[in-house]
């Protein structure tokens, strides 16, 4: 009896041990690479579907004999719901039985990641809770196990990205981003300006819960991961406040970029967020155009119109520091400071409306969009642009480059900019849409060539500005004008053989009330909306958008 109760207890100590192995083994194929970095994770829907309770269960059994005592109650249970984390990581290696250890010293997951005492000493992995308080079961473990431990903790510790919250993550956490294939690495290449780097990465499905914000129609969600240069808290803390607080349910709109989550990481500060299909420089190049359709000049127009209700919602927040100029225009090239109209300074502004800071996404849930036509979202309003820095602080950078093609005379002025500063802006996106359906994209280029002129600011050089600067012929004082090359455009615009009255408006309005080179006299964001609300009541008549009306 005796012999066959230790045959019995062997070959279920083998069994259990089998099971062991397949664990591990599970485990170790199941690894991700982070973005071909030789860093490694192995994702939560994983170890969800491997770390059960009978593979608790099996791996406790296959380390203990017969003579030894049996697991406390609800041991399983226990490290089930505290410490899967910590089972992963020995079952990883090979010791899930020593799970019981750590459990009645009271370790769980709450405890990683262990932390290195680097005492300088022979033993170089000695390690402690990430509190500091010693682990007695480590103790007893050799130092080359504990190295492994070392390094293998960190394939289970990488995080599930949640919607608006924010991550403070350990200098070795593995971030659970997985590489783009060849074809997007040649389509998504980092971008930087100023303020930030830009950089196009897909989150492992099993680690983010975005689906209700941004649904994914792939195995991985592509986001784009905005790194911050400044290294600042207080900058940082600025830039995501604004965003939280302007896509919070008052204040968020379809046609604002929204975003997702943001962490920390190598004192370093990062947001999240959707990766477009394409800006709308690169939505317009990618459909040549003239368009004629009735569908799409439709969409047309009500993109149209939420952009210009997004930059009201900007327009319209009241920023709780003041708006220092130095994030919310570029610093002239002749290095004259701007500064901001008295009353201004607790109103968001953009400061860099042009194509490429308007992103084209194929869905967006809670959209208006039509069909596959998707939608269009206002980017890159934050630190750089939105609200500026404190002006008690130091500038930084020195030299804000920004687009000025598009920027509005008080530039070059140097007049005080307030919010009229992005009308201007808009009216020049709008002509080129305006150029888009009318002519095609080809035609978009043309348009700049016919605003080349010498520069005011450096005679050798031209500049496609939509203003020039002269002198007036009483005072003799600088004043803008809009530039020749545009008004001719216009005018070839309206007289084109498919202008219909939709564009007739539209270019009437930008004329009137966008491009018009004194503030002042520029449209309120407000009353820019009404404006597209009528043309949108007009749409509806039959020949309103498409019929020629030269």
């Amino acid at each position: 009896m005796a012999i066959y109760n230790s045959v019995f207890n062997y070959i279920t100590r083998t069994s259990y041990a089998a099971c062991s192995e397949k664990l591990q083994k599970e485990l170790e194929d199941a690894r991700q690479e982070y973005e071909q970095s030789d860093h490694f994770f192995i994702p939560e829907d994983i170890k969800e579907k491997t770390i059960t309770r009978d593979a608790i269960v099996h791996a406790i059994r296959a380390g203990q004999s017969a003579s030894q005592r049996p697991e406390r109650p609800q041991l399983v249970d226990d490290v089930y719901g505290n410490a899967k984390n910590l089972f992963s990581i020995l079952a990883y290696m090979k010791k899930g039985s020593e799970i019981r250890d750590f459990m009645d010293e009271g370790i769980s997951d709450e405890d990683l990641p262990f932390e290195r005492l680097r005492t300088g000493g022979k033993d170089m992995f000695s390690m402690r809770r990430k509190e500091g308080r010693k682990i007695e079961t480590l103790e007893r473990w050799n130092p080359k196990d504990r190295e492994e431990l070392s390094r293998v903790q960190w394939y289970m510790l990488s995080p599930v990205f949640h919607s608006r919250q924010h991550y403070k993550l350990h200098d070795n956490v593995v971030r659970p981003f997985v590489a783009l294939n060849p074809e997007e690495r040649e389509q998504h290449h980092p971008t930087g300006g100023g303020y930030s780097n830009v950089f196009i990465t897909r989150i492992h499905s099993a680690h983010h819960k975005f689906h209700s914000i941004w649904p994914s129609t792939e195995l991985e969600l592509k986001v784009a991961i905005k790194e911050l240069l400044s290294p600042k808290r207080a900058d940082f803390d600025k830039e995501k406040g604004i965003l939280l607080d302007i896509g919070n349910d008052g204040h968020s709109h379809p046609n604002l970029v929204k975003l997702l989550a943001s962490f920390e990481q190598n004192r370093k500060f990062y947001l999240i967020f959707p990766c477009a299909n394409s800006n709308l420089r690169e939505y317009w190049n990618n459909r040549q155009g003239p368009i004629s359709d009735k569908e799409t000049i439709l969409w047309a127009l009500k993109q149209m119109k939420g952009i210009a209700e997004a930059l009201d919602k900007i327009h319209n927040f009241a920023v709780t520091m003041p708006l220092g100029v130095e994030g919310g225009v570029r610093i002239p090239q002749d290095g004259v400071k701007l500064s901001v109209k008295r009353g201004e300074e607790k109103f968001g502004r953009h400061g860099d409306i042009k194509p490429e800071n308007i992103l084209w996404f194929e869905h967006a849930p809670g959209s208006d969009s039509d069909g596959q036509a998707g939608i269009l979202q206002i980017a890159d309003f934050g630190l750089g642009r939105f609200h500026g820095r404190d002006s008690r602080t130091e500038p930084w950078p020195h030299n804000v480059v920004g687009s000025p093609t598009y920027e509005p005379p008080e530039c070059e002025l140097h007049c005080p900019v307030s919010r009229a500063y992005d009308l201007w802006g808009l009216g020049c996106l709008y002509l080129e849409f305006a150029t888009w359906i009318l002519m095609g994209n080809e035609a978009i280029g043309q348009f700049s060539t016919c605003r080349d002129r010498q520069s005011s600011l450096y005679p050798q050089l031209t500049d496609d500005h939509f203003f020039t600067i002269i002198r007036d012929e009483f005072n003799g004082q600088q004043k803008a004008v809009v530039r020749e090359g545009v008004t001719k455009w216009v005018c070839d615009l309206h007289a084109h053989e498919s202008c219909s009255q939709f564009l007739h408006d539209l270019l009437k309005l930008i004329m009137d009330s966008l491009l018009q080179p004194d503030a002042a006299h520029r449209i309120e964001s407000k009353d820019l909306c009404s404006k597209f609300e009528s043309f949108l009541v007009k749409a509806a008549e039959d020949n309103y958008l498409c019929a020629s009306n030269p």
